[in-house]
């Protein structure tokens, strides 16, 4: 038996702890080497904390994912993870972690909280001592005084997506955090509450653009005669400017005719030719 993972916080999952404890989450594999299949009820399992108390793990458990539980065994000559949610008191600190059935199978393993760079504990949260370090009143403060702690991680507030101009403030998918606020990664522009992107890729001749907060790009032929907007989500409409702005000589102009609907957007017809200067 082994605990692959660890955490710690007066709130896990959702569950909090009751007053004056805290909740250890341990994430636990059970290795059978035995021809009967074990039971893995959370209430098999106990820790010890580093003073020797001995604690149960509690009913909370079943909140968890993939919790251990009554229901739940692992075959004989197998292995299975599942998770164990433990009360502890607080200024108690796990320390082992302890497996016993009904019909007397046992086992035992010692719980290592912090493991990795992140070997020292604050509170409840472990850190790396070269990155961090812990005050007196217990709050993690980083080395670097540009950077902020995090979740035991010292972070860019002003452009870390999970901790955007403060700690827990994540932006939404497909967005940015620019200068401590949701922005827009580059090369996208905001445009309404979406990031437009690159339409025009490497055509020399187009400029993109917000319309009416759509996504946009404004196309100009060679010669400068033709200037209009098209919905870049419009794939007929940049195909046709690529298609005659290749095939046209420099000293060519296009001439583009667009019919839009009363929206702007998806021109049911793109008539484009190269017309001789002059």
């Amino acid at each position: 038996m082994s605990v692959v993972q660890v955490e710690l916080g007066a709130e896990i999952d959702g569950v909090a702890a009751r007053e004056g404890r805290y909740l250890a989450r341990l994430e636990v594999q059970v290795d059978n080497g035995g021809d009967d299949p074990l039971p893995l009820a959370f209430a098999f399992f106990r820790v010890r904390s580093r003073s020797g108390v001995e604690v149960t793990a509690a009913v909370a458990t079943e909140f968890l994912d993939e919790p251990c539980a009554a229901d739940l065994f692992v075959s004989g000559h197998a292995d299975h993870q599942c998770s164990l949610a433990v009360e502890m008191p607080n200024g108690e600190l796990p320390d082992a972690l302890r497996y016993e059935d009904e019909k007397g199978h046992e086992a035992s393993t010692d719980i290592e909280l912090c493991p990795g760079s992140a070997s020292s504990l604050c509170g409840l949260t472990c850190f790396d001592p070269e990155e961090l370090e812990c005050s007196n009143q217990g709050v993690l403060e980083c080395n670097d005084a540009e950077r902020t702690a995090c979740e035991g991680v010292c972070v860019d507030l002003a452009s870390d997506p999970k901790h955007c101009g403060a700690c827990g403030m994540p932006v939404p998918d497909d967005m940015a955090c620019v200068d401590g606020m949701v922005g827009c990664p580059s090369p996208t522009a905001l445009c309404g509450d979406a990031c437009c992107p690159d339409a025009c890729g490497d055509e020399p001749d187009c400029t993109n653009t917000c319309d009416n907060g759509q996504c946009a790009y404004r196309v100009q032929d060679i010669a400068g005669a033709c200037d209009e907007f098209c919905a870049a989500r419009d794939s007929e409409c940049l195909d046709a400017i690529a298609h005659f702005a290749g095939s046209c000589t420099s000293d060519n102009a296009v001439i583009c005719s667009f019919v839009y609907d009363d929206t702007m957007c998806d021109p049911p017809e793109i008539e484009c030719i190269c017309a001789a200067p002059g």
